[in-house]
């Protein structure tokens, strides 16, 4: 339960998962690329770092979540104009837009070649999961949105939620 409300902290809705994202970058490129670098470098880079985790028997990594880099991309196309006075290009929003997607080639770059071994104690405890069916899961997240706006006054109503959660699904907290 620790390591799940430090999770639900992490990528907790507020602040607009700006400590997700941060961590994100940190951890998912700066062991092996960076924007300045071209591509090709940053590709080469990698490619080095991997490879001397496989000689030493090593493989870190991180495995990268999108879900904080598509609003970024939703958001530039909607605020930002495609063309500024004169009919012109508007190169603001192209260079945001790349350095978007310029993360996103370097998230995928850093794991390309991650070599991972399945956890057999976590594939049996996954599979033992009880599974809910729609109705189910539509009443659970109608059930946790409640407790959410319930607490709105709290400083951190993310822990009631993890909480109220963990005691539906596991009986303690």
């Amino acid at each position: 339960m620790l390591m799940f409300e430090g999770l639900s902290d992490i990528f907790s809705d507020h602040n607009n998962h700006l400590t997700s994202r941060e961590l994100l970058m940190k951890e998912g490129t700066s062991k092996f690329a960076n924007l300045d670098s071209s591509v090709k470098e940053n590709q080469k880079r990698t490619q080095r770092q991997l490879q001397l985790q496989k000689d030493m028997g090593v493989m870190q990594g991180t495995v990268p979540y999108l879900g904080p880099c598509l609003p970024d991309l939703t958001m530039l196309d909607t605020a930002l104009q495609d063309y500024i006075e004169g009919g012109l290009i508007n190169l603001e929003k192209r260079r945001r837009e790349f350095e978007v997607i310029a993360q996103i080639k370097l998230l995928q770059s850093a794991c390309n070649s991650y070599c991972m071994t399945p956890d057999q104690k976590f594939i049996q405890w996954f599979q033992r999961q009880q599974l809910l069916t729609e109705e189910e899961s539509y009443a659970l997240s109608c059930e946790i949105e409640a407790a959410a706006d319930a607490s709105t006054t709290s400083p951190k109503p993310q822990k009631s939620m993890v909480k109220r959660l963990s005691l539906r699904l596991y009986g303690h907290s």
